[in-house]
């Protein structure tokens, strides 16, 4: 397997069974400032000059033709971006500095949709899972159908946000706000539980859902 990290000067990518880079890394003169994303033989990035990139997974070079080439190489696709960049089937999503939620089609480098976030702190990382995309902002969680940015549902967790959002297999959502309470969300949109609990310390990481366990990382190394 091959280990993939962005610094200031570019893209690396390392041997996952002994470290040794796998080729010379990109040289991005803006920087990577995003996680990058995997879509089969390639991988996509953001940087620091706005533009999506994207990397034959073997050989390092950038694809040619629609994600450009040389100096022209990588796609501007919506301004500054304040998320990571997550990919799932053929989209790339992310949030940018205008508070839009964006995404992207990695097999054309165009752009499919975008939607206002009615909040000035849109900036945790997008949730794809199965049809859907959840995304926090604010005292807000948000559900969008992924293939066209379409609201299913808005709910309001009680206090500014603190975490991504974890989904289980049943399509219910989970997240943490700023009191530390773990709210969780029905596929509807509804409240499951009256009240949630309380983490001890504050979150650190998304909800991660296994069976019938959610697991928060916390401050203090805790997990709950």
């Amino acid at each position: 397997g091959t280990v993939f990290f962005g610094t200031g000067d570019g893209l690396y990518a390392l041997d996952a069974s002994n470290g040794k880079q796998k080729w010379p890394h990109y040289n991005a003169k803006a920087g990577v400032v995003t996680s990058p994303s995997v879509i089969g033989n390639v991988v996509y990035f953001g940087s620091g000059d706005q533009k999506v990139y994207a990397l034959d997974t073997t050989t390092g070079e950038p694809l040619t033709s629609i994600w450009g080439t040389g100096r022209k190489a990588g796609r501007v696709v919506g301004g500054d971006f304040v998320s990571n960049m997550v990919a799932s089937g053929d989209g790339l999503y992310f949030v940018s500095a205008d508070q839009a939620l964006r995404c992207v089609s990695a097999s054309s480098a165009t752009p499919r949709w975008a939607v206002r976030i009615n909040s000035a702190s849109a900036s945790a990382t997008p949730t794809v899972a199965g049809e859907n995309l959840y995304l926090t902002a604010g005292d807000l969680i948000y559900c969008f159908r992924a293939q066209n940015g379409q609201t299913r549902y808005t709910m309001n967790i009680g206090s500014e946000s603190a975490s991504g959002v974890g989904v289980d297999d049943e399509g219910n959502a989970y997240v943490v706000n700023g009191d530390r309470m773990l709210v969780a969300v029905s596929p509807r949109g509804r409240p499951l539980w009256k009240t949630p609990p309380q983490l001890e310390h504050e979150a650190i990481s998304a909800p991660t859902v296994s069976g019938n366990t959610i697991i928060v990382g916390t401050v203090l190394g805790g997990v709950y």
